[in-house]
């Protein structure tokens, strides 16, 4: 087994390579076994066949299994794969070594990786360090169309690696065809001063842009795409050829592409230009800046494209970016001719279920519909908080999404697929990065407790076979219990624990600095909530002392009699929406105490931190312990506020109400935490069957 690369791994960051198999196709079956670092690209006679590294670590890669023969011609044929490597560490990547390792069999003969492989480097994209898309991102990209094939061939250099190469444990993704869409907008530009200092993503944001008729300065290649005289001015998308000429005294043209609803995939162009014309492209969730908003802080949500003469037709396959919107502006004199411009959507492949029977009301389905994209959309190689900004697996959110999935689709080997993933990055101290895989040094110590809470739904909801976890569960919880103090856990000291629990005053924890040690209310819950998920799947008694302790304290430590609520911290007098419903769900509420608590928490005007759209869930099973007071008021509550989500224009659901203003303008609107509606109704609905489970 040889992993290869184009010389001794001394390669730069953010850099890509080429690598050429030639092989005799005989018209038996072809299987391409393959893995690198970081990802990478497969094409056959010049033809894209399948592209997606799974996360992994460094010490165990997985290998996709591709069967390429239906694309293989008779006689000589060419496998070119194309690898990015990142070199850096982010969200979701672990820094390693550069490295590709493949295995094509054919038939009765194999064609090994190894010195015989011929590579270049692929210097038409600009490597080093560059612009970062987000910090959980790392780089964006920027491709000269004219430097590709330049590069002169050598051999392959064999490495070192004592790596262990594991299957792809879930499906592959869907990659489907370009999207539609049309042109929403377009115009005309000037440049803002020193635009060359600048990244693709500020130039966009800072040109000064001026809306245009189309019929002004863009010419049509075919009758069928000329907008008649009294129809809305919208180009259609993909066309046979809008060809844009700049004006005098301006320094280009520019478009806003709508493509109808949020996509996630990787970007495709196809144009016609002259050699040099140098295209900016940024992608976004919203038009709230009266264009696509591509520079937010630090982060650039765009990217650049420097043109060879002639039609070409260019995908980008190694990030997928996510959004409804595309703005190009086109900084060039020539006259140029747009063809398309779109993103190949991909998803995850899943088996949508039924909706509960009850859900007849039109503005209902709406909003389920839209949760099951919102989820699907944060569904790839493994959960993802959110499909544009970020694209990272936390445990907390993980936990959300994984229990839609098993409504929405009745999935659980993804889920296992994603749980499993964490293992390897457990630290000594019991805790995950907060991003996994990742070497974040960072930590949010209640988002791996609910690892351990969604270990155990996985089992209730999926069967035996997934209770796999046991050992890993009794690690953490007794490093947590070690912690505990007469069973009550205080927020951790050190600016890598991050005390947060969900984005509210008070629970939002003290980002990248040290919080002062107090006995936390919340922490305590998730804990006690994480202690029980583990005694109904063992019920062992392993814990019973540490659960004594938390039952015999936590009222006293919490509870406010002034104030008829528990305090999320016991020095001081805090109270949110959050705690109440935890302690109500962990049974820690005595019960002259419960009946009112609950009441109060139903009351959209009592005086607590509200709880947001990432931990209503937790509202829902709190105030659905009576049902029959409680059902209609969620109900009415998710209708009124998923709903104005969806009156507001977004086809999926925000990060937080705040929309994209939320995070200084970084706000996500899509956020797979957010598909709460499909919880609620399927597992409280009249007609609710509990039809996640397979077995128990």
């Amino acid at each position: 087994m040889n992993w290869i690369w184009t010389d001794n791994a001394t390669a730069v960051t953010n850099t890509y390579a080429e690598f050429f198999q030639e092989f005799d196709y005989s018209g038996k079956d072809v299987i391409l076994n393959i893995s690198a670092s970081d990802e990478y690209a497969v094409f056959l006679n010049g033809l894209f066949i399948e592209c997606g590294q799974y996360d992994d670590y460094p010490d165990y890669k997985i290998y996709d299994s591709l069967d390429i023969s239906k694309y293989c011609t008779p006689g000589k044929n060419e496998l070119i794969i194309q690898v990015y490597y990142q070199g850096i560490n982010s969200a979701q990547c672990i820094k390693s070594e550069p490295k590709l390792w493949y295995s094509l069999l054919c038939g009765d003969k194999t064609y090994n990786s190894g010195s015989d492989t011929l590579c270049r480097k692929l210097t038409a994209y600009t490597e080093g360090n560059i612009e970062h898309i987000s910090p959980q991102l790392a780089f964006s990209f920027h491709y000269d169309a004219r430097k590709y094939g330049s590069e002169v061939l050598t051999s392959a250099y064999c490495l070192s690696c004592n790596i262990l190469l594991l299957p792809r444990p879930i499906k592959k993704l869907l990659i489907h065809p370009p999207s539609e869409g049309h042109i929403l907008n377009q115009g005309v530009f000037i440049s803002a001063p020193d635009i060359s200092s600048v990244t693709p993503a500020e130039r966009i944001y800072s040109d000064l842009i001026a809306p245009r008729y189309a019929d002004a300065f863009v010419s049509y290649s075919h009758e069928s795409d000329k907008i008649e005289e009294y129809t809305t001015p919208k180009l259609r998308l993909p066309s046979a050829g809008y060809t844009f000429s700049t004006p005098e005294k301006y320094d280009g043209t520019y478009m806003i592409v709508d493509l109808g609803h949020e996509f996630s995939g990787f970007v495709h162009l196809e144009l016609d230009a002259a050699e040099g014309a140098v295209f900016d492209i940024a992608y976004g969730e919203h038009l709230d800046d009266g264009r696509v908003r591509s520079s937010v802080g630090q982060r650039n949500f765009a990217f650049s494209y420097t043109s060879r003469s002639g039609r070409q037709s260019f995908t980008h396959y190694f990030k997928r970016i996510s959004g409804r919107y595309l703005e190009l502006h086109a900084r060039t004199d020539k006259p140029f001719t747009l063809y398309h411009l779109s993103i190949r959507h991909t998803e995850y492949p899943l088996n949508l279920l039924p909706y509960p029977e009850s859900l007849t009301d039109s503005l209902a389905r709406k909003i389920y519909d839209a949760s099951v994209e919102t989820l699907k959309l944060c569904m790839h190689e493994h959960f993802e908080d959110c499909p544009w900004r970020e694209q990272a697996q936390y445990a907390m959110d993980s936990r959300n999404q994984a229990l839609f999935c098993y409504y929405a689709f009745g999935e659980y080997d993804y889920p296992y697929a994603c749980w499993k993933l964490f293992e390897p990055s457990l630290r000594s101290d019991g805790m995950f990065p907060i991003t996994t895989p990742s070497e974040n040094p960072k930590t949010i110590p209640s988002f791996t407790l609910a690892w351990v809470i969604a270990c155990e739904e996985l089992v209730s909801y999926g069967g035996q076979k997934y209770n796999t976890f046991g050992d890993t569960m009794r690690f953490i919880l007794d490093k947590f219990s070690e912690r505990a103090k007469k069973g009550i856990l205080s927020s951790l000291e050190g600016v890598y624990y991050w005390n947060y629990f969900e984005w509210s005053d008070g629970l939002a924890g003290n980002n990248n600095k040290s919080d002062k040690p107090q006995e936390s209310a919340a922490l305590t819950l998730f804990f006690y909530a994480a202690l029980l998920s583990y005694k109904k799947l063992f019920n062992d008694g392993r814990y019973a002392g540490i659960m004594n302790e938390i039952e015999s304290n936590f009222h006293n430590a919490f509870w406010s009699e002034d104030d008829m609520a528990y305090s999320t911290f016991s020095d001081k007098k805090h109270f949110a929406e959050l705690v109440q419903s935890l302690a109500l769900l962990c049974g820690l509420v005595p019960e002259d105490f419960s009946g009112k608590l609950r009441s109060e928490l139903a009351n959209d005007e009592n005086p607590w931190i509200k709880i947001t759209l990432s931990h209503y869930i937790y509202k829902i099973d709190a105030l659905m312990g009576e049902p029959e007071k409680y059902y209609n008021h969620i109900n009415s509550y998710i209708i009124k506020t998923w709903g104005n989500m969806l009156f507001s224009g977004s086809t999926t659901f925000w990060e937080t109400i705040n929309g994209g203003d939320a995070f200084t303008k970084a706000g996500s609107l899509c956020h797979g935490w957010s598909a709460v509606p499909i919880y609620f109704w399927h597992k409280y609905s009249p007609d609710a069957k509990n039809d996640a489970s397979k077995e128990n």
